[in-house]
């Protein structure tokens, strides 16, 4: 699990909470995995060591058949298997997730568990960003270093 270093955000299912998620933070370092989960009415803290977790097969990452997307995943599960199950995206494009986690709880059933790489969150924030200002046609959008400092209506000029 050490080659997913870094954190990761997103939301996981909660029924202590009035919308039935809560906001989730998992952090890998070199020796241990730490998670954070609000709830709705406490924040829930855990830090495990990597020892404590082994790779998991494919077969336990798709039991019942293979996904289909050609999407490469790595997963990982505590040692007894009865533990959560964290899952990367090997490589994931930019529409994909880095993390989903299946914990083996009635939640699992609400919503799945995703999460992003804080890299990954910022782009989609920008591009929310670039969106917005490209919104304003009248005023011709936001000037792009994709369009050569343009903007995309005189781009082609």
């Amino acid at each position: 699990m050490r080659e997913f270093k870094g954190r990761y955000f997103g939301f996981s299912p909660t029924d202590e909470s009035a919308i039935g998620i809560g906001e989730f933070e998992m952090v890998v370092k070199n020796d241990d995995i730490t998670i954070r989960h609000a709830t709705g009415l406490e924040l829930q803290e855990a830090t495990l060591p990597l020892d404590d977790f082994r790779p998991m097969t494919e077969e336990e990452i798709f039991p019942s058949e293979r996904d289909p997307s050609g999407i490469t995943y790595r997963g990982f599960t505590t040692k007894d298997g009865e533990g959560a199950q964290i899952i990367f995206t090997v490589k994931p494009k930019l529409r994909d997730f880095n993390v989903f986690i299946r914990r083996g709880e009635m939640a699992d059933m609400l919503a799945p568990t995703i999460l992003w790489s804080r890299r990954r969150f910022l782009h989609v924030l920008f591009l929310k960003a670039v969106f917005a200002f490209h919104s304003l046609r009248t005023k011709g959008g936001v000037p792009r270093l994709a369009y050569n400092g343009r903007t995309k209506r005189n781009r082609e000029s």
